[in-house]
């Protein structure tokens, strides 16, 4: 019996390092809130919904440290493409994925995270604004965000 509730201290002993490895305590230190902007603007449907997962894990992350994140994902360049309703401006084979990625962009907006379209990508895209998702706000110039979110005291995290 003694062994058991031995082997059973030391997983739970294991498994606090582990969590405790997760989520470090000095960097946090003194942190309420964090504002973050996100620089989106990976074209390859496999890596731009990996992008969107390890958002997800970044807000949670601080979220169980006691953190409140602010974010918001400035969208430009080759991703925009996979923030539209239609499926004209991708390749067919990425049109299961895209599903996948719309699901988890409304799972972030519900979560409170902000997105923002870059229109100046809509443009050089050839994209038509009205193909946007709905829920996301189309700004003129997503580089202007991103400029202007720093002014505010927002860190920059580049996803490529």
């Amino acid at each position: 019996m003694k062994k058991i509730l031995a082997s059973v201290l030391l997983l739970l002993m294991f498994a606090a390092a582990a969590i405790a490895d997760e989520i470090p305590s000095e960097p946090l230190a003194g942190l309420s809130t964090v504002k973050a902007v996100i620089d989106l603007n990976q074209g390859k449907a496999n890596l731009l919904d990996l992008r969107l997962v390890s958002i997800r894990k970044t807000y949670e992350t601080l979220k169980s440290a006691g953190i409140k994140p602010i974010f918001i994902v400035v969208v430009r360049g080759d991703a925009s493409a996979f923030m539209t309703e239609t499926d004209k401006y991708i390749s067919a084979m990425d049109t299961g994925l895209k599903k996948i990625m719309h699901k988890r962009v409304h799972e972030l907006m519900d979560m409170g995270i902000r997105f923002q379209q870059c229109g100046l990508s809509l443009s050089n895209m050839k994209v038509d604004r009205a193909d946007v998702l709905h829920d996301i706000e189309i700004v003129k110039n997503g580089y202007v965000s991103l400029i202007a979110y720093q002014n505010k005291g927002y860190a920059l995290i580049p996803m490529d």
